[in-house]
Order: structure tokens, then C-alpha cells, then sequence
């Protein structure tokens, strides 16, 4: 994942833009399209182009959605509203229209909590970090997603429990530039 410096074209007024790159062979889309719990979405890319916020008062960031990391898009998005502290909460909402083959027409409702402060051991040292916790809830079933979010490096660990029971987590490995 990249930032460009740009402003991403889909809201350029307010999201910059990221861009992820993605690697897999055809055995990997073979094997992992088999626990797919959205089979009309099956598009696979090497490369996506995204957007994040980042204001003084609040970082969001699109998840890593493609491929087989495509159930992150009924989960709530990695999102906190400045200054945290611990038991602070928010809410939003997303509308997820087509293109998105059984979610199409689906609305989010997310709930955020600070549930934490704590030392998480990164590849590149220990760091403090606020852990969030968000439930999703749709008429298909309850997403949870835990991040961690420090204030230098931004989100630096996602755990994500799908409503169909699958989990997920990516974790900072490193820092370039």
C-alpha cells in the first residue's frame, strides 16, 4: 500500500489517494475462491487505486477489498474520530450499491468503540496503539473488526471476524520513506 500524494479521483474533495498492489498465481485464486461467501463477486486485480481521510479530527481508509480480501467491504471501515480516549464512541453508515454481486443494495450500520491503550510489538519495534472496536450489522449477519490505530503510523493492526464466521488480520510490517 502506497500513499500518492494525489487526490483520488472518485472524491477528489475528500480522500487522497492509496494504492494497493496484490499478489497471487492462479492456484492461490483457485483455492481461495472456494471459501468465497459472496460467489457473484468473483473479480480478481493486481493492482486498485483507493482513497483514505486524513483531517485533524478524523483518519478512514477504504480496507484492502480485492480478491480474496473482499468480505472487508461489509465490515466496518478502519475509521477514528479524534481525540480518542478510552470508551469514546461513534457511529456510521454505509450503502453499498452494485457491482458488489449479493451485498449490491445492502446498508451497514457500524457502531466504534475505544476499547483499549496498548503496546502491540510491530516488525519495526513496540508501539502504542488505540484499540477499536466496531460492529457491523446488515441484513445478512454481524461483522466485527478490531484496529489498532497509533497516531504516527496510522492503522497499524486489523483483525476482522465476517458474519459468516471467518477471520482475518493484517498487521504493519514495515515503514518506508
Amino acid at each position: 500500500m502506497m500513499a500518492t500524494g494525489n487526490a483520488w479521483e472518485a472524491q477528489p474533495e475528500l480522500q487522497d489517494e492509496l494504492i494497493i498492489q496484490y499478489s497471487f498465481d492462479s492456484a492461490q485464486m483457485q483455492r481461495i475462491s472456494q471459501y468465497s461467501i459472496n460467489p457473484d463477486f468473483d473479480y480478481w486485480t493486481r493492482k486498485e487505486t483507493t482513497g483514505i481521510i486524513e483531517t485533524g479530527s478524523k483518519t478512514w481508509m477504504h480496507p484492502f477489498r480485492s480478491n480474496q480480501y473482499n468480505f472487508t467491504e461489509v465490515a466496518a471501515f478502519p475509521s477514528v474520530e479524534l481525540p480518542l480516549e478510552l470508551g469514546k464512541t461513534w457511529s456510521s453508515g454505509l450503502s453499498i450499491y452494485d457491482g458488489w454481486g449479493a451485498w449490491a443494495n445492502s446498508t451497514l450500520n457500524n457502531s466504534y468503540e475505544v476499547v483499549d491503550f496498548e503496546v502491540l510489538e510491530a516488525g519495526f519495534g513496540n508501539l502504542e496503539a488505540w484499540h477499536i472496536r466496531a460492529i457491523t450489522r446488515a441484513d445478512f449477519g454481524v461483522s466485527v473488526h478490531d484496529f489498532w490505530y497509533n497516531e504516527e503510523y496510522g492503522f497499524i493492526r486489523m483483525f476482522i471476524k465476517n458474519y459468516k464466521g471467518q477471520m482475518l488480520q493484517f498487521d504493519l510490517a514495515e515503514v518506508k520513506g
